[in-house]
């Protein structure tokens, strides 16, 4: 059994595929860095995934079949220590790892990390963050209405 991230709306992302993924081979298609209204001090990250299961199934071109396809936007509040890079054409994550600071010293309750297999990689930290939306989507990330 998988350990639900400390984000909100993280039950959206289990009632798709059972359990809460480690995002292997999911693809950053989006990422949106805001510094909010300077006043406030709330930069916010909003990223979006495409995301999918792949089964035991083999394809006629001997590939494995892939199955739920979805686009699931996150987004975190009260951002800092901001460290990505490789941002390009494709990124592949190897995994995402959202966690708790154990130990707060600051702020920050949460560190994100993307782990990367090819393209965006880094890290930030977060007050809170949570998934705003999961929408069905086809293999190539148009969304299915």
């Amino acid at each position: 059994m998988t350990t639900l991230p400390p984000i909100k709306n993280a039950e959206l992302v289990t009632r798709i595929f059972g359990y809460f993924p480690s995002f292997h081979d999911a693809e950053i298609i989006k990422v949106l860095c805001d510094r909010g209204e300077p006043n406030l001090g709330s930069p916010t990250i909003n990223f979006t995934l495409h995301v999918w299961e792949t089964t035991s199934d083999v394809t006629p071109s001997g590939h494995y079949k892939q199955d739920k396809h979805h686009l699931i936007e996150f987004s975190f509040f009260g951002v800092d220590s901001v460290d990505l890079h490789h941002f390009n054409h494709q990124n592949v994550l190897f995994e995402l790892i959202i966690l708790p600071i154990i130990k707060p010293k600051d702020h920050a309750l949460i560190s994100v990390e993307f782990s990367s297999s090819f393209g965006l990689e880094g890290i930030f930290r977060a007050i809170n963050g949570e998934i705003l939306s999961v929408s069905p989507c086809d293999e190539n990330s148009d969304l299915i209405e």
